[in-house]
Protein backbone atom coordinates (compact mmCIF):
# COMPACT_ATOMS: atom_id res chain seq x y z
CA UNK A 1 0.00 0.00 0.00
CA UNK A 2 2.84 2.38 0.85
CA UNK A 3 4.43 1.66 -2.53
CA UNK A 4 1.20 2.57 -4.33
CA UNK A 5 0.94 5.89 -2.47
CA UNK A 6 4.62 6.63 -3.09
CA UNK A 7 4.22 5.80 -6.78
CA UNK A 8 1.15 8.07 -7.03
CA UNK A 9 3.03 10.95 -5.37
CA UNK A 10 6.02 10.56 -7.70
CA UNK A 11 3.74 10.38 -10.73
CA UNK A 12 1.87 13.53 -9.73
CA UNK A 13 5.16 15.35 -9.09
CA UNK A 14 6.47 14.42 -12.56
CA UNK A 15 3.18 15.49 -14.17
CA UNK A 16 3.32 18.86 -12.41
CA UNK A 17 6.93 19.40 -13.45
CA UNK A 18 6.11 18.73 -17.11
CA UNK A 19 3.16 21.12 -16.97
CA UNK A 20 5.39 23.88 -15.59
CA UNK A 21 7.86 23.51 -18.48
CA UNK A 22 5.23 24.20 -21.15
CA UNK A 23 4.77 27.94 -21.52
CA UNK A 24 2.74 30.00 -23.99
CA UNK A 25 6.01 30.87 -25.76
CA UNK A 26 7.23 27.32 -26.49
CA UNK A 27 6.18 24.37 -28.63
CA UNK A 28 7.04 20.69 -28.92
CA UNK A 29 7.82 18.83 -32.12
CA UNK A 30 4.81 16.93 -33.45
CA UNK A 31 2.23 18.95 -31.49
CA UNK A 32 0.05 21.72 -32.91
CA UNK A 33 0.55 25.21 -31.49
CA UNK A 34 -1.11 28.57 -32.09
CA UNK A 35 0.45 31.81 -33.30
CA UNK A 36 -1.40 35.12 -33.24
CA UNK A 37 -0.89 38.86 -32.90
CA UNK A 38 -0.74 38.28 -29.14
CA UNK A 39 1.79 35.40 -29.32
CA UNK A 40 3.84 35.98 -32.48
CA UNK A 41 6.87 33.86 -31.65
CA UNK A 42 7.31 30.36 -30.24
CA UNK A 43 10.58 28.63 -29.39
CA UNK A 44 10.96 24.89 -29.74
CA UNK A 45 11.69 22.93 -26.58
CA UNK A 46 13.93 20.79 -28.85
CA UNK A 47 16.69 23.38 -29.08
CA UNK A 48 17.76 26.18 -31.39
CA UNK A 49 14.57 26.61 -33.45
CA UNK A 50 11.94 29.33 -33.34
CA UNK A 51 8.91 30.25 -35.45
CA UNK A 52 7.79 33.86 -35.73
CA UNK A 53 4.44 34.81 -37.29
CA UNK A 54 4.84 38.05 -39.24
CA UNK A 55 1.50 38.64 -40.96
CA UNK A 56 -1.28 37.43 -43.20
CA UNK A 57 -0.06 39.25 -46.31
CA UNK A 58 -3.05 38.24 -48.43
CA UNK A 59 -6.53 36.97 -47.63
CA UNK A 60 -8.67 36.50 -50.71
CA UNK A 61 -10.63 33.48 -49.41
CA UNK A 62 -14.21 33.39 -50.61
CA UNK A 63 -16.62 34.28 -47.76
CA UNK A 64 -19.17 31.63 -46.87
CA UNK A 65 -22.18 33.70 -48.00
CA UNK A 66 -20.77 34.55 -51.45
CA UNK A 67 -20.61 32.63 -54.73
CA UNK A 68 -17.06 33.06 -56.04
CA UNK A 69 -15.28 32.20 -59.28
CA UNK A 70 -12.36 30.74 -57.29
CA UNK A 71 -11.88 29.74 -53.66
CA UNK A 72 -9.18 32.32 -52.94
CA UNK A 73 -6.30 31.89 -50.54
CA UNK A 74 -4.65 33.17 -47.40
CA UNK A 75 -0.90 33.83 -47.57
CA UNK A 76 0.98 33.82 -44.26
CA UNK A 77 4.54 35.08 -43.76
CA UNK A 78 6.88 33.62 -41.13
CA UNK A 79 10.45 34.06 -39.97
CA UNK A 80 12.19 30.84 -38.97
CA UNK A 81 15.36 30.91 -36.90
CA UNK A 82 17.36 27.69 -36.99
CA UNK A 83 20.76 27.43 -35.32
CA UNK A 84 21.03 31.23 -35.30
CA UNK A 85 20.28 31.59 -39.04
CA UNK A 86 17.07 33.31 -40.18
CA UNK A 87 14.87 32.09 -43.03
CA UNK A 88 11.76 33.69 -44.54
CA UNK A 89 8.92 31.26 -45.17
CA UNK A 90 5.55 31.81 -46.83
CA UNK A 91 2.76 29.25 -46.48
CA UNK A 92 -0.53 29.33 -48.35
CA UNK A 93 -3.96 28.19 -47.17
CA UNK A 94 -5.85 27.24 -50.34
CA UNK A 95 -8.67 24.70 -50.45
CA UNK A 96 -7.65 21.37 -51.94
CA UNK A 97 -3.94 22.27 -52.11
CA UNK A 98 -2.55 21.30 -48.71
CA UNK A 99 0.99 21.01 -50.12
CA UNK A 100 1.09 24.84 -50.28
CA UNK A 101 0.69 24.96 -46.50
CA UNK A 102 3.84 22.88 -45.95
CA UNK A 103 7.55 23.65 -46.24
CA UNK A 104 10.86 22.17 -45.13
CA UNK A 105 13.77 24.07 -43.60
CA UNK A 106 16.79 22.14 -42.40
CA UNK A 107 15.59 18.89 -40.86
CA UNK A 108 12.13 20.26 -39.98
CA UNK A 109 8.77 20.14 -41.74
CA UNK A 110 6.44 23.09 -41.08
CA UNK A 111 2.75 22.39 -41.64
CA UNK A 112 0.08 25.09 -41.31
CA UNK A 113 -3.58 24.26 -40.68
CA UNK A 114 -6.31 26.40 -42.30
CA UNK A 115 -6.08 30.04 -41.25
CA UNK A 116 -8.70 31.14 -38.72
CA UNK A 117 -11.14 32.79 -38.69
CA UNK A 118 -12.66 32.00 -42.06
CA UNK A 119 -14.37 35.02 -43.68
CA UNK A 120 -18.13 34.89 -43.22
CA UNK A 121 -19.36 37.99 -45.06
CA UNK A 122 -18.04 39.86 -48.09
CA UNK A 123 -18.45 43.23 -46.38
CA UNK A 124 -16.59 42.29 -43.17
CA UNK A 125 -12.80 42.44 -43.18
CA UNK A 126 -10.84 40.34 -40.71
CA UNK A 127 -8.66 42.54 -38.51
CA UNK A 128 -4.94 41.59 -38.37
CA UNK A 129 -5.13 41.01 -34.61
CA UNK A 130 -7.96 38.47 -35.07
CA UNK A 131 -5.99 35.95 -37.15
CA UNK A 132 -4.96 32.67 -35.53
CA UNK A 133 -2.43 30.41 -37.17
CA UNK A 134 -2.17 26.75 -36.13
CA UNK A 135 1.22 25.20 -36.92
CA UNK A 136 2.81 21.78 -36.43
CA UNK A 137 6.55 21.26 -36.76
CA UNK A 138 8.00 17.77 -37.10
CA UNK A 139 11.49 16.43 -37.67
CA UNK A 140 12.51 14.60 -40.81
Amino acid sequence: MKRIILFALILSFVACKKEEQNTPDTFQLGYAFELSAEHTQKDCECGDLSVKYLEVSEDSRCPTNVLCVWEGRAVVDFEITLNGEQFNMQLIDRAGQTELARDTIGNYIFNMSPVEPYPLNANEEIEPEDYRIIMTVTGL
